[in-house]
């Protein structure tokens, strides 16, 4: 169900033109970044003891905004630019070239794509195992002497 709201949002953002679009997404990503530092302070006022710093999340925040928009940009012009992404991102999910592709050019640039994205799996599959781990220990440590046995056979009671 979120799957396809998703993409009914995208279709109708995709028919506005470019400046209107550009102007939701912005939105839609200062919202979100909203009710994330809104989450981040709420956590901090939970967690700790100490008064909260309300400028404290802004650091990681606008460092992961920043990341991710290099990220992306950088990823954006080694493939060519939007559009020669996009046509990339559909070739890549029907596993056919576009219609005026150049076989030559097409071929090492869409194997060069999927072994980017394999090698994404793999990391992406270490990481979430290692924060896994990371977010037991954490749990063990908060909860010092209390029984956890639970948590090394499966999580039974």
């Amino acid at each position: 169900m979120p799957w396809t709201a998703l993409r009914s949002w995208r279709q109708r953002v995709g028919g506005l033109p470019r400046r209107q679009r550009r102007l939701v997404v912005a939105a839609a990503v200062a919202g979100w970044l909203a009710a994330t530092y809104g989450l981040l302070v709420a956590l901090q006022a939970a967690v700790g003891d100490d008064p909260v710093d309300l400028l404290q999340p802004l650091g990681p925040l606008a460092g992961t905004l920043g990341g991710t928009t290099l990220g992306l940009r950088w990823q954006r012009r080694r493939t060519g630019g939007g559009d020669r992404q996009r046509q990339l991102g559909a070739a890549l999910r029907s596993r056919r070239l576009p219609a005026d592709a150049d076989p030559a050019v097409w071929r090492p640039l869409l194997a060069g794509e999927q072994r980017a994205l394999r090698r994404l799996l793999v990391t992406g599959s270490g990481a979430l195992v290692l924060l896994v781990v990371l977010v037991v220990v954490l749990v063990a440590t908060l909860a010092g002497d209390a029984d956890l046995g639970h948590l090394a056979v499966g999580g039974g009671l």
